[in-house]
């Protein structure tokens, strides 16, 4: 009987080694894994923040580029327009479109059939926060219109 105990005990001690060898390789692979881990989250931080800056500087990109667009949108409308400073605006009722059309006329020395004919899409003061009277912005139809004034 103390034979088959001292048997049984040997069983348990090989099998006890066995498994605490296995153990101990377990948690070397779960350490390896952990490592491994840790590497792919750090190449997909990488990744991220490499596409991230990618994507950044194209939507900057296009920022730029929309702006420019919109500058020269806007310089595009802007060529029809003409801004003419120093005419009075101490009248309340003025009429824009009649003040701008004799200034055509009288003051510019355009035939005043010519003048009153040029199409005029709109004529108003422009608001403004210095002393002095506001200028009056003029709008017209057709570039040449604007052309003719300047010539």
């Amino acid at each position: 009987m103390i034979n088959e105990v001292k048997a049984d005990v040997n069983v348990l001690n090989v099998k006890y080694e066995t498994s605490h060898k296995e153990l101990k390789t377990l948690r070397n692979d779960f350490t390896e894994l952990e490592r491994g881990v840790q590497g792919m989250d750090a190449q997909i931080q990488f990744i991220e923040n490499d596409k991230l800056e990618k994507q950044k500087i194209e939507l900057q990109k296009q920022i730029d580029d929309l702006k420019e667009q919109a500058v020269l949108l806007e310089k595009h409308d802007r060529k029809y327009n003409i801004l003419i400073y120093g005419i009075d605006d101490t009248k309340k009722d003025e009429n824009v479109y009649a003040i701008t059309r004799k200034l055509f006329s009288e003051d510019m020395h355009i035939d005043e059939r010519k003048a009153n004919a040029i199409p005029i899409a709109n004529a108003h003061r422009v608001p403004t926060h210095g002393k002095g009277p506001k200028p009056i912005i003029v709008r017209f139809l057709h570039f040449w219109d604007k052309q003719l004034i300047f010539s």
